[in-house]
Order: structure tokens, then C-alpha cells, then sequence
């Protein structure tokens, strides 16, 4: 009992005690998950709103960022061929302007017929990925994938490490306030990246309530903005003082930072 009392008193210290001095986001340091590339997806819509986006990140110290434009087989049709050069692009004039960035791109991949053809080296172009083999993929908002398990499967297989974008947003994991469904993503070794927008309340009450109670059990590995227009700023600022965002920076389990300043990719 013991054990629970603590745990009790840990998170009524965290929903009620004296608010953390304020963090910038920029303590993150990397941030792999948002749509500034122009043109390509329901993000940035030309270059200039791509800049406007990057000074953001800039300002608030961030030193390292990928673009993770959609990739899906019957909308956005997004692979090296048109992410790459629109990369090219933002980095020449981010370096004109002496924004001090290191811009990388890789997808956002969704779950369907396509990325299975993707992962099984069937369709005509590569993967793009985040560090270490790291690959970004996204499911339906509506219903469970059925071919969930088996792409699990066909990723790690292939040798990629599954990293499953903006999970508690996913409502048919919610489980009537359970954990479980997250905890066994988790002992497949799939990485969870939670939206900051989530933990500030964008993506309404019951994506925030998940994304806080996987930071008090220790389930995200990840922190990203999801950022696709420079609105959203002012709601992820409002994190300065957040309890989870702080709880999460202080468990030594988020890997965001590790990829600091990665050496610019071809």
C-alpha cells in the first residue's frame, strides 16, 4: 500500500503543487516531427510561411529540426523526389538568412497498402528516415488498423525502429482511461512521440488527459511539435510552465536531445 500512497502523493504533487520555474521549449533541443518543407502536405504553403515557421524555432532555441512532410499512397504523395529538393530549398535560404538550424527532412508515413509496399522494398523509392533507423509513421484518427501488428512486424524486421507519431491521439487506445494498450506498443519496442500541442490542450481534453498520464507512467520518448503553421506557437509556449512538460524533461527518458546538432545529411 505503501507504493501506492507514494505514487498517489507524486501525482497530486504534480496536478497541484507550485509551478515549475519556466522552460523554454528550445531545452528540447531536436525536434522530429513537423510539416515546414512548403508545399508539399497540410503544412507550410510556400517559403515564406516555411521561414516564419523555422525563426520560431530559432527564436525558442532550438538548434536541430526535421521536416516530416505526410506521406500517403492516395493523398499526399510525398517521397525523396519531392521532399529532398524542397529540403534543399529551405536550407539555402535559412542559411542566407543566418538562421542557426540544422534542417533535415524525413517522412511522416501513413499506415496503408503503400508504406507496406515501402517496407517491402515493392514500390520505386526509399524510405527516409530519422537517426539510428528511426521511421516516423502515423495512423487513422477514425480506426484501428487492422494490419497494425503485421507492420510492426515487417518494420523491425526490415531493421527500423518504430517510432508511432501523436499516439494519444489515437482515441481507440484510450481503453476507458487505461494505459494498456500503450504499454504493449511499448514492449514491442515502439517508441511513442507525444505532440506538445496534446500536453497544452490543441487536440481537446481527452488527447491532453492520455498524454499526461503516459508522461506520469514513464511511456514517451519523444516530444514534437507537429508544428504546420506558425499559429500554433502561442499554444505550445503556454508549456513554459506546465507540469507534465517539466515532469517529462526531468524523467531522463526523452531522447529528443541525443539528436542535437546531427551532421547534415547529402
Amino acid at each position: 500500500m505503501s507504493g501506492l500512497l507514494q505514487r498517489m502523493r507524486d501525482a497530486l504533487g504534480v496536478a497541484f503543487g507550485p509551478k515549475p520555474s519556466p522552460k523554454a521549449l528550445g531545452v528540447l533541443a531536436a525536434d522530429m516531427h513537423a510539416h515546414w518543407l512548403p508545399g508539399l502536405d497540410d503544412g507550410a504553403k510556400d517559403l515564406e510561411q516555411s521561414m516564419v515557421m523555422l525563426r520560431g524555432f530559432a527564436e525558442r532555441g532550438y538548434t536541430t529540426l526535421w521536416a516530416t512532410p505526410h506521406s500517403m499512397g492516395d493523398h499526399y504523395k510525398n517521397g525523396p523526389a519531392e521532399i529532398l529538393p524542397a529540403l534543399e530549398r529551405v536550407r539555402e535560404a535559412a542559411s542566407a538568412e543566418g538562421l542557426p538550424l540544422d534542417l533535415h527532412a524525413a517522412a511522416e508515413y501513413y499506415l496503408d497498402d503503400h508504406f507496406l509496399q515501402l517496407l517491402d522494398g515493392k514500390a520505386d523509392e526509399a524510405l527516409l528516415l530519422l537517426p539510428d533507423k528511426w521511421l516516423l509513421f502515423e495512423l487513422s484518427y477514425l480506426n484501428r488498423p487492422s494490419q497494425l501488428q503485421d507492420a510492426l512486424f515487417r518494420i523491425i524486421t526490415a531493421g527500423y525502429k518504430p517510432l508511432l507519431a501523436h499516439p494519444e491521439r489515437y482515441p481507440y487506445f484510450h481503453d476507458s482511461g487505461s494505459l494498456r494498450a500503450y504499454r504493449e506498443l511499448a514492449e514491442q519496442d515502439v517508441a511513442l512521440q507525444v505532440n506538445l500541442g496534446s500536453l497544452a490542450g490543441s487536440h481537446g481534453r481527452s488527447a491532453q488527459r492520455v498524454a499526461r498520464a503516459m508522461v506520469d507512467a514513464d511511456l514517451v520518448r519523444f516530444l514534437g511539435t507537429d508544428l504546420h503553421r506558425p499559429g500554433q506557437w502561442a499554444n505550445l509556449d503556454a508549456l513554459k510552465q506546465d507540469r507534465w512538460f517539466h515532469r517529462v524533461l526531468n524523467s531522463g527518458r526523452l531522447l529528443n536531445a541525443q539528436w542535437a546538432n546531427t551532421p547534415p545529411q547529402p
